[in-house]
């Protein structure tokens, strides 16, 4: 026998020496002992879980809760399947296997980790024999690290795969009031899809559900059960506290009912007691949006425990294994750092959202029949607090009980200018913070600029609606924090793709086993390195480090953004869509005259701009029908009806916003009522009286269709509402102002306690009122440019269509075809029948909607390009009849919509593609947060309403997100192929 050719160089060494060669067998002491702790392992595993079935079917129902009321939701008697509860507590066998399962997979990386040192023959100084190597030679070695490898591998994928329900498998299901942890799953809303996926991807997900652990999209969250100091159960869940009802056997967040009519809401002038407010602030919790940001560490664990990492970390142990350790040092500092950096904008960005969410300062409260200062923390619903000029945000939602309150609302709306909120009127008309928002209450985040005391001298007073996270603030801090989901076509694309290039690395590995043969155990390492190749660990690096870097330059022209993912979400948007007031024009309006009604001859004048020419009734109006006030010499208020009372050059009295002053005659006017506008009514109307003669007259103004509903028929003037279309068509943003004498029997006091309705009844037309917005001087050059990066420009606006294919055409928004044609405008309105009709906007021709149809299909194919204008009543009546949907890529205006039209509109868009959305942050705050991306040109730093926010006002802020967008967009393809 040739000993000598059966040994390898280390043994045929050993062998000339006379040292007998060291034996590698798969049953040595340390395998036997690997073989005996797994069986022990899995033995525990194996009985627990048949104990714990036997738990579970034993205890089934036990821990659920009933389902819970959601917070929005209008009575707390509906119950809802959104939220369920389950209660759980720990027990002695479930945390020992925790501790098992948590050393055995510590275990694996030691034994990996020690193998790869041995791999270097780190441990040669310690032994005892020639022997350099615990496993003899490198080729067992491999063979040990490559099957350690594989169970490691297997280990992590499945404790991956049931991360979700690890957090409740070592706990045992109880009833509520026994439990210590209350688990809490909430259904996830629909993630927002749209007709770019392709089938592909259809089938990808339905795979996906397929093979889902939850066949329902739902969260699940593990929370600490809390008791107060009565002993009342609770959790703190999404900013909000959810209290155990033991009659209902479920948790839910209390709601408190104030009443349902601005009389009852007055009746709680009188506050409530020190024990009242104790008991709420536990129903409650304190008047704060409590979350938890996550420490350094647990941002890091959250961050580097994602299957990708699995991945990478499983890759790295190979290439330190096989001497690649140069590489697997580059590619960790890279991993870890990219990793970290990520953490680090996370946590930054949670604490951005903490600093706008937190508020300090204290308030005076009327409690047991005293004022009393208290921190602002321990407000609660019911109390009723002074409102105060503090130069600090609110801390709550409030409806204001007695006085005038001028507030700063940017910070939640981004509305530049300030708003004036009045007190509730003491009638029996509904109340909610939803209807009575503009006009009576003061909201979380908003700066009291200025306060108007009562006729009798009182403080402001107001009465609290809602606190902590249910306040407007609190709800928006929520959105941020716990988006709803949306389906980026490049991200589903990954999750069919790396399956792919998995398969395709397998492939790869197999072909090298065959190509080499199978001659060694390195043939499993060139294949796996192969796999690295295809599917390479740094992806996700450079998908975070690009988008951090697209943030970064974003930031230094003036645009911000609160969540990164939506940046190269942007860099796919095909739909922009526009606010016209503000956003492609300019954020004022010049008055520019009015066409007066001739009441003898029942006629609507010429265009007349001298003030003094206007008819008695029409100054009068004018002066008075308007809801400003005057802050340190700077009216405050609506733009239409500040600059509507400049040009009158009247004064507001500086003890009284209700006063006006002539600035000629002296004459006094004063404002006995108002009844302010509302986008519901799209009108507002005042009752006002002239001191020199006792006469006293109410005016409405608003939008002249409306005006034309509530008017004495006989007033309006043959050809009125052509006139005011014709004019809209030259770019005019066109109002009508009605009115009449009252009755002697109108005492103030009677005003007082009149209907609207009651006033108004028998109003005539005076006349229509014209004010000029400008566009921005670089609108038409930013559309320009956006349309050819290849997106689609339309405008959502709540002015009248005529006004807005005015802008449109001045904007190039809508613009000639390149053979230079003129495109057909036809137009979509409700009749009087509340049937739609379409016209041709320059030549007035009546269409059929088949003759719409075929103009359509025939502009498709290479005919006469047209664009559709679609207002807001034939909008709604298309969408009832399926039409919309079908011709949606065709309409380039949608007017006179309201800020619930201008979010199902872009709802409509994102179903088809990337949609954008741009505005200031008025009433498109709905629709900026419902976009793929909302960009608001808001002028003061970060917008919380919006993804992004411009402190340009600009349009080009919109370009230069897109273009960052893309670039974002283009690294991280170039990084994915």
């Amino acid at each position: 026998m040739n000993l000598k050719g059966s040994l390898t160089p280390d043994s045929y060494v050993q062998y000339c020496e006379g040292a007998a060669p060291a034996l590698f067998s798969w049953i040595s002491p340390e395998f036997v002992f690997f073989y005996f702790f797994m069986l022990m392992e899995c033995a525990i595993l194996v009985t627990y879980s048949v104990y714990k079935s036997r738990v579970e079917r034993r205890t089934r129902g036990m821990g659920k809760s009933e389902e819970t009321q959601p917070l929005s939701s209008p009575a707390a008697s509906e119950p809802t399947t959104n939220i369920h509860f389950y209660g759980y507590r720990e027990s002695f066998l479930g945390n020992l296997v925790k501790h098992s399962i948590f050393l055995t997979s510590l275990g694996w990386m030691v034994v990996l980790i020690t193998l790869v040192c041995d791999y270097y023959e780190v441990f040669a100084i310690w032994s005892n024999s020639n022997q350099k190597l615990i496993f003899v030679d490198h080729d067992n070695l491999s063979k040990v690290f490559v099957f350690f490898w594989h169970v490691t591998t297997i280990w992590f994928l499945a404790l991956q795969y049931n991360k979700s329900f690890l957090k409740t498998w070592f706990l045992t299901p109880t009833d509520i009031p026994n439990a210590t942890f209350i688990l809490v799953e909430k259904r996830r809303q629909k993630a927002v899809k749209n007709d770019e996926m392709g089938q592909i991807v259809m089938w990808a997900q339905k795979i996906e559900s397929y093979f889902s652990k939850n066949k329902v999209s739902v969260s699940r969250d593990l929370k600490n059960l809390q008791i107060t100091r009565s002993g009342r159960m609770y959790i703190e869940f999404e900013c909000v506290r959810y209290v155990f009802s033991t009659k209902r056997n479920r948790f839910e967040p209390y709601q408190f009912n104030l009443g349902s009519t601005n009389k009852e809401i007055l009746a709680l002038a009188s506050g409530i007691s020190e024990e009242e407010a104790e008991n709420r602030i536990e129903l409650s919790g304190p008047n704060q949006i409590l979350f938890a940001v996550d420490t350094l560490g647990q941002g890091l664990w959250k961050e580097f425990t994602g299957i990708f990492y699995l991945y990478q970390l499983m890759m790295l142990f190979i290439w330190y294994f096989y001497a690649y350790y140069y590489m697997g040092l580059v590619l960790t500092v890279i991993v870890i750092g990219s990793g970290v950096m990520k953490v680090f904008v996370s946590n930054a960005a949670q604490q951005r959202v903490l600093e706008m969410a937190t508020f300090t300062g204290y308030a005076k409260v009327f409690r047991n029949n005293r004022w009393t200062e208290i921190p602002s923390k321990e407000l609660v619903v019911g109390d009723v607090m002074e409102v105060r000029l503090t130069g600090l945000p609110l801390s709550i939602d409030c409806a204001i009980l007695s006085g005038d309150v001028v507030v700063d609302e940017s910070s939640l709306t981004g509305e530049a200018l300030p708003v004036t909120k009045f007190s509730i009127k003491d009638d029996n008309n509904p109340f909610s913070k939803e209807l009575n928002a503009k006009r009576n209450c003061l909201f979380a985040g908003t700066i009291v600029l200025e306060t108007q005391k009562d006729k009798q001298g009182e403080c402001v007073k107001a009465i609290v609606l809602s606190t902590g996270g249910s306040t407007e603030k609190g709800k928006l801090v929520r959105d941020i924090l716990y988006p709803v989901p949306f389906v980026f076509v490049f991200t589903e694309h990954l999750k069919i793709v790396v399956p792919i290039l998995i398969c395709w690395g397998i492939i790869m590995l197999f072909a090298s086993i065959a190509i080499l043969q199978a001659a060694s155990i390195g043939t499993w390492f060139y294949g796996m390195f192969g796999i690295s190749q295809v599917l390479s660990p740094l992806l996700p690096a450079v998908l975070v480090i690009n988008q951090s870097v697209a943030a970064d330059r974003l930031r230094k022209k003036g645009i911000m953004c609160v969540d990164l993912n939506r940046i190269t979400l942007a860099g796919k948007v095909k739909v922009f869509c526009f606010d016209k007031t503000g956003t492609l024009t300019k954020e004022g309006l010049d008055f520019c005259g009015a066409l007066q009604v001739n009441n003898t001859t029942k006629t609507l004048g010429k265009i007349e701009s001298m003030f003094a020419s206007f008819s008695y009734p029409l100054q009068f109006a004018m002066q008075t029908c308007h809801s400003i006030s005057k802050v340190q010499n700077r009216y405050v208020g609506n733009f239409v009806d500040i600059e509507m009372f400049k040009y009158t050059q009247a004064n507001l009295d500086p003890n009284s916003n209700s006063t006006v002053i002539e600035k000629d005659t002296g004459k006094e006017f004063r404002v006995l009522k108002r009844f302010e506008f509302v986008h519901a009514h799209a009108y507002m109307s005042s009752v006002a009286q002239d001191n020199s003669t006792g006469e006293r007259h109410i005016f409405l103004k608003g939008s002249f269709e409306k005006i034309l509903e509530l008017v004495d028929p006989k007033s309006v003037p043959e050809g009125f509402v052509a006139a005011a279309k014709e004019q809209a068509l030259q770019g005019y943003y066109v109002l009508a102002i009605a009115g009449r004498k009252l009755d002697p029997k109108f005492t103030p006091e009677l005003i007082q306690k009149a209907t609207r309705e009651e006033m108004e009844a028998g109003s005539e037309i005076i006349a229509l009122i014209l004010f000029r917005n400008e566009l921005k001087q670089d609108t038409p050059e930013a559309l320009s440019h956006l349309r050819e990066g290849g997106c689609r420009n339309i405008m959502i606006t709540g002015d009248h269509a005529n006004t807005a294919v005015f802008i449109g055409k001045q904007s190039g928004l809508i613009s000639i075809d390149s053979f230079g044609q003129s495109p057909l405008i036809l137009m979509a309105e409700c009749d009087d029948d509340e049937l739609i009709t379409w016209h041709d906007v320059d030549t007035g021709e009546t269409y059929p909607q088949s003759k719409v149809e075929r103009s359509v299909y025939e502009g498709r194919q290479g005919g006469r390009k047209v664009e559709l204008v679609v207002a807001g009543k034939a909008f709604s009546k298309l969408l009832v009849h399926h039409w919309t949907p079908q011709f949606l890529g065709d309409i380039r205006i949608f007017a006179r919509m309201s800020p619930l039209d201008k979010v199902q509109c872009v709802r409509l868009h994102m179903h088809h593609h990337i949609t954008a959305m741009c505005g200031d942050g008025g009433n498109d705050a709905g629709a900026l947060k419902a976009a793929h991306a909302g960009i608001a040109l808001c002028g003061t730093g970060t917008s919380v309403v919006s993804h992004f926010s411009s402190i340009d006002v600009s349009l080009r802020s919109c370009v230069e997100l897109v273009k960052e967008a893309r670039c974002s967009l283009d690294v991280s393809l170039a990084s994915y192929k």
